[in-house]
């Protein structure tokens, strides 16, 4: 589910709409449409047998539209590729030698699974 929020003020500044995703117990073959991955992502998946679950397509359209979005899932359910996939995708199209995305951790664990 994808919805997205209308600008609000917050500490007295204006906040841009962002979109909330929610996992609804929908499995990867949910995704009716094509993800749009990237050649090189697409074949990442398709090496492990996988298909992007739609709340990772979601947050991967929300990031090339430039938009902010927050995924709300249950564990275990990708929500760290999901967040990553915008990155991943951009750098796949662009491999320039520069910094591109900055991750800081808030768990040591999920350090590991980057």
């Amino acid at each position: 589910m994808l919805q997205a929020s209308p600008h609000r003020e917050e500490n007295g500044n204006i906040v841009p709409p962002r979109d909330l995703i929610e996992t609804q117990g929908a499995s990867p073959a949910a995704c009716e449409e094509g993800p749009g991955l990237p050649p090189a992502l697409a074949a990442w998946f398709a090496a492990r047998g996988w298909e992007p679950h739609p709340h990772q397509v979601a947050m991967l359209e929300a990031a090339r539209a430039g938009r902010s979005a927050l995924l709300i899932a249950p564990t275990g359910a990708g929500k760290t590729l999901a967040g990553f996939l915008g990155s991943l995708a951009a750098l796949s199209d662009d491999a320039s030698p520069r910094q591109h995305t900055l991750y800081v951790s808030p768990l040591q664990a999920l350090a590991a699974d980057i």
